[in-house]
């Protein structure tokens, strides 16, 4: 007999027959919701290209692989070996399961770790938000959070490899968000109230605002 998952049976028996009644909840119709995943691209950098885009995943943020620095065995998503003014491991991205919301951590950095602007105190933790800029030694990142693999024209994957990437405006080489570059979202608005052998992504896409 074919089982409907969304159909309880109940016994009628003052009738003697099965009545089917639809059920209260159903598996099939419930969505399921992944953690967001946080997305980092170059706005400007002397050592990654422009538009290059480095995911790092809920995962990979609360087990120690969302770090930034020369050290490439703890640090793969950008190639900055070459930066003297970063530290091995120089600052970390974590994600917090109990809200579901990133935060930034200074690790000690002699030449500091910057979101917006703004100087952490070494060892500080502060959350971060869709549209922030992070600035560490002299590569600076636009930072996008979308839910699952969710993303919008700044970040999504680029048609082709090859197509020119366009000069950063002035804009984008001050420690602020670009104008217009958050969408609307329900990720756009933050408030402070709120594995090994794991692939990290990289990607390369057209800066669109």
């Amino acid at each position: 007999m074919h089982l409907n998952p969304c159909v309880l049976s109940r016994r009628d028996v003052a009738n003697n027959k099965t009545v089917e009644e639809p059920a209260s909840t159903c598996l099939e119709a419930r969505p399921v919701l992944y953690p967001p995943s946080l997305r980092l691209v170059v706005l400007s950098s002397a050592y990654v290209k422009t538009g290059t885009v480095g995911i790092i995943t809920s995962t990979q943020a609360t087990s120690g692989w969302g770090c930034l620095g020369r050290n490439q065995s703890y640090c793969p998503l950008f190639t900055l070996m070459e930066d003297d003014e970063l530290e091995e491991i120089h600052c970390e991205l974590i994600f917090r399961q109990s809200d579901e919301t990133y935060h930034l951590k200074d690790r000690k950095s002699k030449s500091g770790t910057y979101l917006n602007g703004q100087k952490l105190r070494k060892n500080d933790k502060k959350r971060i938000c869709h549209g922030d800029v992070l600035r560490i030694g002299e590569s600076r990142f636009l930072i996008h959070i979308h839910q699952g693999a969710e993303t919008c024209s700044q970040c999504e994957q680029r048609e082709t490899q090859d197509d020119p990437l366009p000069a950063p405006s002035a804009a984008e080489l001050a420690d602020a968000p670009p104008a217009g570059a958050i969408p609307s979202t329900e990720l756009a608005v933050c408030s402070e109230s709120s594995k090994a052998g794991e692939n990290f992504i990289v990607l390369t896409v057209s800066m669109r605002t």
